[in-house]
């Protein structure tokens, strides 16, 4: 449809802006309004069952399209909380903030928490997705050279093809748990030849050799004898 944003343009930072005080005002993108919910709320948590919770940012130098943005992304986030029944009597209205050098109205949301600890374990989780997902999208490897954190490890020689083979079936969908026989499978073996599960295994170890050779990270990949997967702790 003509004028309609794509999600890309949706969750693209949109600006950063700095007051006179040098305090950072951001209006950006999805994640980081949803993480910065999250832990206000979790923050908040001790303060008691009913809370009131700041949606509306303090800023008087944006637009109202994207000042609409920040509070649809984040009332969206609580509205779905309360699907699940994590909170509920959810409302949203408007409060005149004075103390602030230009007396400004902002939004609140107000919502009583079902259980403390059910809701913060729900966020902490959210927040760690999201950070998992931030992690592998800059993940990149590229002719036999893993890319992690500005670090580049060299994956691929000729005497460890199997360690670039199994990243680029691990690369084919980031949060799978692979079987050793759904590796096998990519790799080119037929169901009947599937039996070489050694070759996955060593080519995981192989890759978390080279990984905590360069980065310092532990166990990159989680390997078994069955499985393997891209750790989110990474």
């Amino acid at each position: 449809m003509k004028g309609q944003k794509s999600l890309s343009e949706q969750y693209a930072v949109v600006a950063r802006r700095v007051t006179s005080s040098g305090i950072d005002k951001v209006v950006g993108g999805k994640t980081e309004h949803i993480i910065t919910l999250c832990e206000l709320v979790i923050k908040n948590l001790k303060l008691g069952n009913k809370l009131q919770i700041e949606i509306g940012p303090y800023i008087d130098d944006v637009n109202m399209e994207d000042y609409k943005y920040i509070q649809d992304v984040k009332s969206d986030f609580l509205e779905n909380i309360q699907s699940i029944g994590l909170i509920n009597d959810l409302d949203f209205h408007a409060e005149t903030q004075f103390d602030l050098e230009t007396p400004q109205e902002v939004m609140f949301a107000f919502f009583t928490v079902v259980n403390d600890l059910n809701l913060k374990e729900y966020l902490v989780n959210e927040m760690s997705k999201i950070s998992f997902d931030k992690k592998l999208e800059a993940l990149i490897y590229e002719n036999g050279v893993l890319t992690i954190n500005n670090h580049k490890i060299k994956i691929l020689s000729q005497s460890q093809s199997d360690a670039d083979s199994l990243l680029k079936t691990l690369l084919k969908d980031l949060k799978k748990v692979w079987s050793f026989d759904e590796v096998l499978m990519d790799w080119g073996y037929s169901e009947e030849e599937i039996n070489p599960s050694q070759k996955v295994y060593q080519a995981g170890l192989v890759v978390n050799k080279k990984v905590k050779e360069v980065t310092g990270i532990n166990n990159f990949l989680n390997v078994t004898t069955k499985i393997v997967y891209i750790n989110k702790d990474f």
